[in-house]
């Protein structure tokens, strides 16, 4: 790679940033876009098209460029940053910021109403990484009843398929 990743909405999904290695920008135009280098446990928010897109910056990802369908956020100290993605995330913040978005075609958020936007963070981090902890928690429920939910699926298909087959052979027959 030459130059530095763009994080744009289409590269978050489900809350991670999944790089595009086609799109770089080279390292002058990093410098001269200095401002918009992202750091480790910064939030990027899709600012157009699915509002409320949004991920924490990982380690790994530190040096990407922000790309111009995205914002921002450099949270001070006394924030978790994964909270705060958790919380954009909920449907609550989201028609949230649905509702501050504008536009007819393709709906936009802008740097004010984001900064307008008034969210409610319990004062102390230690209470943000609790609640971080028990969404990873249920999340990682959900997923594993989504698997067995798949699974389930699949073996009913499997069974419907075997007995149309022994009905259309004849296997299947009453007995008293």
């Amino acid at each position: 790679m030459v130059g530095s990743r763009i994080v744009n909405p289409i590269n978050i999904v489900d809350g991670r940033v999944k790089p595009n290695n086609s799109k770089t920008v080279s390292k002058e135009t990093v410098k001269s876009l200095k401002t918009y280098v992202l750091d480790a446990d910064d939030i990027v928010i899709g600012r157009r098209g699915e509002i409320g897109r949004c991920a924490v910056i990982e380690a790994e990802q530190a040096g990407w460029l922000c790309g111009t369908g995205c914002f921002y956020i450099k949270l001070s100290d006394g924030l978790n940053s994964y909270f705060l993605v958790s919380l954009l995330r909920a449907a609550k913040y989201r028609a949230r910021l649905e509702k501050l978005a504008t536009g007819a075609t393709m709906k936009n958020l802008s740097n004010t109403s984001l900064q307008n936007l008034v969210i409610a963070i319990p004062p102390s981090v230690e209470a943000q990484d609790e609640l971080v902890r028990l969404l990873d928690e249920l999340s990682a429920g959900a997923r594993c009843l989504e698997t067995i939910y798949r699974q389930k699926l699949t073996a009913l298909a499997e069974l419907k398929q075997s007995i149309l087959q022994k009905a259309f052979a004849g296997q299947l027959t009453m007995e008293n």
